[in-house]
């Protein structure tokens, strides 16, 4: 049954018993002067059961509104992010973060896309600065799942949500599933909706490109020093760029670096010849 009327009208008492068969009470209002027309007491719980509920959920007229009122309630000028991934998240929707962690080494070793110098470092990734987060009064906070401090005592600050790496096999997929999740909380969903089609032509427009080179296997590396490399094996977030091209992977080793993640393996000179 679809519910006719104004919120004001479809939250009073005995029209929602009406609509949902739900029996209903009206809370006083708490200056005593009126009843309060978004306060709904549902009494005689016991006997209620999970498909009514959840039939009320779903018709309620407040429900329709939550995903825009969470939205509006963020500042997009002040949203924090306290890992790198969703600092890229945030600067694909087109969002320059207020603060980041470990701004020095983002741009050592993510550099693309730049940050703007006014973006304020507010630590380590591992153990950012919660003293000054609470100065700087965040509208939001994004982070890494199962990286820096835990959620309960990040929520003291500000609302926020991490948002996983990897699945283990698919990181790409991932990360854009990401950025479909994040851009909904900040109703930005034309702007991920944009960015993921732009990619997307992107990489078709390089496919004939690298059907010339042929079946040769690529090694992907970045120096730390002279004796030592990272090395992106299979599962790590450029593979699934190989896969669309049928590049194979040179590297046969594992990812000792960030394990479960995908992540790179850190090897000496030595090692490569054994593992390609």
């Amino acid at each position: 049954m679809i519910a006719q009327g104004t919120p004001a009208e479809l939250m009073r008492s005995e029209t929602l018993e009406q609509i949902y068969g739900i029996p209903m009470g009206i809370l006083p209002h708490p200056a005593g002067a009126a009843t309060c027309e978004f306060c709904v007491l549902m009494r005689d719980l016991y006997p209620l059961t999970r498909r009514r509920l959840l039939t009320a959920m779903a018709l309620s007229p407040l429900l329709w509104q939550m995903n825009t009122a969470q939205a509006a309630a963020i500042d997009p000028r002040r949203i924090v992010a306290l890992e790198w991934l969703p600092v890229e998240l945030l600067l694909a929707l087109g969002i320059t973060p207020y603060g980041v962690a470990d701004v020095p080494n983002y741009k050592l070793w993510v550099s693309e896309p730049p940050l703007p110098d006014s973006v304020i470092d507010v630590g380590l990734r591992t153990e950012p600065n919660l003293e000054l987060l609470t100065e700087m009064k965040p509208s939001f906070m994004v982070w890494s799942a199962g990286y820096g401090p835990s959620p309960e005592k990040l929520a003291r600050i500000a609302p926020g949500r991490g948002f996983d790496f990897s699945d283990g096999k698919k990181p790409l997929a991932v990360a854009r599933r990401s950025l479909v999740e994040l851009a909904q909380t900040l109703n930005l969903e034309a702007a991920a909706e944009k960015h993921l089609a732009q990619y997307d032509r992107f990489i078709a427009s390089l496919k004939p490109r690298f059907i010339r080179r042929g079946g040769r296997p690529l090694l992907m590396t970045t120096l730390i020093d002279p004796r030592h490399m990272l090395v992106l094996g299979p599962n790590c977030l450029f593979q699934e760029v190989l896969d669309e091209y049928g590049i194979r992977n040179a590297w046969q080793g594992g990812n000792q670096l960030l394990g479960q993640y995908g992540g790179p393996a850190s090897i000496g000179w030595r090692c490569i010849k054994r593992r390609m």
